[in-house]
């Protein structure tokens, strides 16, 4: 885990302004954030829990995968954690956003 922010990223400066529409988000729309490593904690024997909380929040959450620990992966992570994902997306229609990967995707989903 890396001891803090990277303060060699340049700083990035916006602005927003009520006059200014974009598209509107659909109420609908859950996303949520978990660590790579952590995946099989929703998969295993908390499956059923998990699946009920995630119904609960709406039809098809978005997951990103990543978290914090995305900036100190090395390598890919390994096949418990894709099947993980597969168990997950099966029991509550969600879709995944891979963060930290550079030439993997989600294809098993």
């Amino acid at each position: 885990m890396p001891a803090g922010p990277n303060t060699t990223w340049p700083t990035a400066i916006a602005s927003v302004s009520p006059a200014d529409v974009g598209a509107r988000v659909p109420k609908e729309f859950l996303a949520t954030s978990h660590e790579w490593k952590r995946m099989g904690d929703y998969s295993g024997a908390n499956l059923a829990a998990w699946t009920e909380i995630f119904k609960l929040l709406g039809p098809s959450p978005v997951l990103r995968i990543g978290g914090a620990s995305q900036d100190a992966m090395t390598e890919v992570p390994g096949p418990e954690v894709w099947l993980a994902l597969v168990k997950l997306q099966r029991a509550i229609n969600c879709r995944c956003v891979a963060a930290g990967l550079t030439r993997h995707s989600c294809e098993l989903l």
